[in-house]
């Protein structure tokens, strides 16, 4: 009965379609966001990805009749303003192809976010689970994991291992203890400190295209978050 349980077949039976469709979306999520490293900026990339809840706001309003702000809709606006003058700068170049699959990505995410919110009795441990599994395999025809020294394997398995997964773990713990806006906020300063770390590492400067649209996206970020924060601020503060 234990290894009926934990069966593969069993998993699956257990999700659905919905929570089959999310263990798809971050799949291709994953796969994508590795391709968008490998073929574009770090800047470009990071800052593309910073636009998921903008896009996934439009689609649920379409989709789910979820309202959406005016404010969101003019943030979603200005955020698609800023990516479209970053890849302005890879047209033409073999980067526009990272910057396509960072937006491949973003799509994905956010449709995971919609079936989530959608069919919010998901099982998430075994989506994320599923997800990973499916990674892998799309991945391995691609991939030579035989052959590398003893840094690279290592690298590896602490990415996996211990920076994704403890990230993750810790992003979920913290935002039960403070307001969506402030881990939202947050968030931002992987979106800053990203291109600053590659930057000073490894010496991979951001273009003029990227500095001018990343800022617009910053901002426009920034001032969202800290509206939402203050809305949620004044919401929970009792009257006097």
């Amino acid at each position: 009965a234990y290894a009926h349980r934990f069966s593969l077949r069993a998993v699956l039976r257990g999700l659905g379609w919905p929570g089959l469709g999310v263990a798809v979306f971050f799949a291709i999520d994953a796969f994508s966001t590795v391709l968008a490293f490998s073929n574009t900026s770090v800047a470009n990339a990071n800052l593309i990805f910073s636009v998921t809840p903008f896009v996934a706001a439009p689609i649920a309003w379409l989709w789910l009749r979820e309202a959406a702000g005016w404010r969101t809709l003019l943030a979603a606006g200005l955020c698609a303003v800023g990516v479209l003058i970053m890849v302005s700068s890879s047209y033409g170049t073999s980067s526009i192809i990272g910057d396509a699959y960072a937006m491949c990505a973003v799509l994905a995410f956010a449709f995971a976010i919609l079936l989530i919110r959608r069919f919010p009795q998901t099982d998430m441990l075994a989506a994320v689970w599923v997800s990973s599994l499916l990674a892998a395999l799309c991945s391995f025809p691609f991939a030579s994991p035989w052959g590398h020294g003893a840094l690279d394997y290592s690298l590896m398995v602490t990415f996996g291992a211990v920076e994704y997964a403890l990230a993750a773990v810790l992003f979920t713990l913290g935002a039960r203890f403070i307001p969506a806006a402030q881990s939202t906020l947050i968030v931002l300063l992987e979106v800053v400190l990203g291109p600053f770390w590659v930057w000073w590492l490894l010496n991979e400067v951001p273009g003029s295209a990227t500095l001018i649209g990343g800022s617009l996206i910053l901002v426009t970020l920034t001032v969202h978050t800290l509206h939402d924060l203050r809305a949620s601020h004044w919401r929970q503060t009792p009257p006097p």
